[in-house]
């Protein structure tokens, strides 16, 4: 896995001040450092405040931001087209599993950071994950890519997913896996005590979105206490890694051909190491690496890349809205917010991020295209006419995307006017988007 040591910084920011939290550059910076205060038994720093306390879990939310793009892009390289084999229906089926826990585990970090007083914040400019990248804060550097799921990707993702060795020292700023940096929050929660509060804005199994899977794996947690906050971060490390002692313990040998339902209970690690020991490797698209929207030149791909960056920030909007929506006093506006995440997530990304993956890319040969997942600036057209706000713009970049068929003389695919339809089931955003 030579490629994954160490390589040249990417995705650097200007100004990581412009967010109240001080989050770190990616690929630039290590996490937020804790307060020198005290040290822990082995010796290192750990998180001693409130303010600490709140850096690193907003910088949770944000690194489990920058995977999801990263197995999104994985998932949709899969070609399940025709009659696929098992492997591949496997290997695109898992990856969506992982996906769809790395999204809970967003949720419940956020949860834990909305109770101890924050806002919780996707939409972040300045700290958009932009591929290639270092992971923040890994003590090896290691370098995510949006990347078809090839032998490569695999070792990346079982480099991000590895299990912590047991009795490995808390690592609040400078981690070997993430289940270090996760137990330092822990730590931290069991010192500081912190007071709980905003139970109404937190996400909880009522809303009916990331709830408990078939497998019981473990669902949205709402943090009232210092034991419901530590059992929501034990969710994240037990999914993402896994230890012995714990229901998604480490199998034995190797994971070839083994039962589909039994591996869906692993943790995000031994699926991986399902698909990469299982042979041959499931059939995918050869997708462009790290593709930004801006570079493609054929039209109909370039706006289209340019819908998906739109709805996705769009839903990243949603999410942050939702923790401010109390189900107390503004029921009606949180369950228009929940209402769209089905329709966003299934009903127009999943068909247009599919049918960019099949696309050929005219000026490179043998390679397609794939949904960049880009950060779209709202900002912009917004400041010009306020009333282009963030819903009217993905329409208007929908209907943009649309109409470069018939401009070019083909005839709009029959997957892209139905996702379209779909944008008109979403609504606008309760509350104010921009700080």
């Amino acid at each position: 896995m030579d490629h994954l040591k160490k390589q040249p910084i990417f995705g650097k920011i200007d100004d990581p001040t412009t967010h109240p939290f001080n989050l770190p550059k990616f690929g630039a910076i290590p996490l937020p450092k804790p307060s020198q205060k005290h040290a822990s038994e082995s010796g290192k720093a750990q998180i001693d405040d409130l303010v600490s306390l709140q850096e690193h879990l907003q910088t949770a939310m944000m690194v489990e931001l920058s995977t999801i793009p990263m197995y999104l892009y994985a998932m949709y390289s899969v070609d399940v087209s025709g009659t696929p084999d098992e492997q591949t229906q496997n290997a695109q089926q898992f990856t969506f599993s992982v996906l769809r826990e790395e999204m809970l585990h967003l949720i419940l970090a956020g949860n834990v950071l909305k109770a101890t007083g924050a806002s919780p914040k996707l939409y972040l400019a300045p700290h958009w994950p932009t591929y290639p990248m270092d992971i923040a804060g890994h003590s090896g550097s290691l370098v995510l890519n949006l990347q078809s799921l090839d032998l490569q990707q695999l070792e990346c993702f079982l480099a991000v997913e590895a299990p912590t060795t047991q009795g490995a020292p808390l690592e609040p700023d400078n981690y070997d896996t993430l289940g270090q940096f996760y137990e330092a929050i822990q730590d931290a929660l069991i010192r500081l005590r912190p007071h709980y509060t905003n139970y109404e804005y937190q996400f909880a199994p009522s809303d009916n979105v990331f709830n408990t899977d078939p497998y019981g794996r473990g669902g949205i947690v709402v943090a009232e206490d210092n034991g419901s906050a530590l059992s929501a971060l034990q969710i994240i490390i037990d999914q993402g890694e896994g230890f012995n002692e714990t229901q998604f313990e480490n199998p034995p040998g190797s994971l070839a051909n083994a039962d589909k339902g039994w591996v869906m209970t692993l943790a995000h690690y031994y699926k991986f190491k399902s698909i990469y020991d299982t042979k041959p490797l499931p059939k995918i698209y050869p997708n462009l690496l790290n593709p930004t929207s801006n570079t493609y030149k054929d039209p109909n791909i370039a706006l289209t890349s340019y819908w998906v960056d739109s709805v996705y920030c769009f839903f990243l909007l949603v999410i942050e809205q939702t923790w401010q929506a109390s189900r107390d006093t503004a029921p009606t506006e949180r369950q228009q917010l929940l209402n769209m995440y089905f329709t966003i997530m299934i009903s127009i990304i999943k068909p247009v991020a599919t049918w960019l993956a099949q696309q050929p890319v005219p000026e490179q040969p043998g390679k397609n295209a794939g949904a960049a997942f880009n950060f779209y600036d709202f900002r912009v057209a917004y400041k010009t006419d306020p009333h282009m706000t963030p819903l009217k713009q993905v329409k208007h970049q929908a209907d943009l995307a649309i109409q470069s068929f018939p401009t070019a003389g083909k005839t709009v695919p029959q997957v892209l006017v139905d996702a379209n339809s779909q944008c008109m089931n979403l609504t606008e955003l309760p509350f104010p988007w921009q700080d």
